[in-house]
């Protein structure tokens, strides 16, 4: 989402929820993600419901949960977002490791767009990098080793 700018949010499904709205949603993804790590698992998707909410511009959860005690859930979500982004507290770089997935089918029908991190690729630390040199040099002196007579 670093380069996450009012371009870039014209080819997204959600266009009109603009630049602002996405960081909104990241936000409430990464806060999603905190409580999932901290042990506050939500079950009932709360903060998804809350993200569809502000993304489509529509109380889409209402009628949808279990209980007013959700709905009140789902709307403090939204209001703490809106907030931050209102406030001018979120910026795309906050949310570099933020991927929006797009599927390809983006009717109004199709899929709507979610949320992951981008994983950098694991890098071999330095002691495995050596051990696997010195197996190599091991071998290859096994290889190159002539034999007695």
């Amino acid at each position: 989402m670093s380069n996450l700018n009012s371009s870039n949010v014209m080819g997204l499904k959600f266009a009109s929820a603009g630049v602002m709205g996405y960081q909104e949603a990241a936000y409430l993804f990464m806060e999603e993600r905190a409580a999932f790590n901290a042990g506050n698992s939500d079950p009932n998707g709360l903060y998804n419901w809350a993200i569809w909410d502000l993304l489509e511009g529509s109380d889409v959860s209402a009628g949808k949960l279990n209980n007013a005690s959700e709905e009140a859930q789902v709307e403090s979500y939204l209001t703490a977002a809106e907030t931050l982004g209102k406030d001018g507290k979120l910026t795309p770089s906050q949310f570099s490791n933020v991927v929006i997935y797009t599927p390809t089918d983006t009717s109004a029908n199709g899929p709507q767009e979610f949320f992951g991190y981008d994983t950098p690729p694991a890098t071999p630390e330095p002691p495995s990098l050596m051990l696997l040199g010195t197996g190599l040099v091991g071998i290859v002196g096994l290889l190159r080793r002539k034999p007695f007579a």
